[in-house]
C-alpha cells in the first residue's frame, strides 16, 4: 500500500490528520450487491462483517487512530 497525500483539517475536535492510500479492493456495498443482488444479507455472514468491523475499529482506537470516548472490548 502506497500513501498517496497526507493533509489536515481543522475541525470541532481539533486538527486532524487524514492519509490518502491506495484503494485496495472492491467496496463491501459493490461486493454485496454482486453476490446477493435484491437479497437481505444472511445473518450470520452480517454478523461476522459487524464484528470484523468492530475489531479493526477497536484496534485502531487502542493506537490512539480513532475516537471513541471509552477503551473498548469485543
Amino acid at each position: 500500500m502506497t500513501m498517496q497525500d497526507h493533509f489536515q483539517l481543522d475541525g470541532p475536535n481539533g486538527i486532524q490528520d487524514c492519509l490518502v492510500l491506495d484503494i485496495l479492493g472492491s467496496s463491501a456495498g459493490d461486493l454485496l450487491d454482486q453476490y446477493f443482488c435484491n437479497e437481505r444479507l444472511p445473518a450470520k455472514l452480517a454478523k461476522r462483517i459487524a464484528k470484523q468491523t468492530l475489531v479493526g475499529l477497536c484496534a485502531l482506537h487502542d493506537r490512539g487512530i480513532a475516537h471513541g470516548g471509552k477503551s473498548c472490548t469485543l
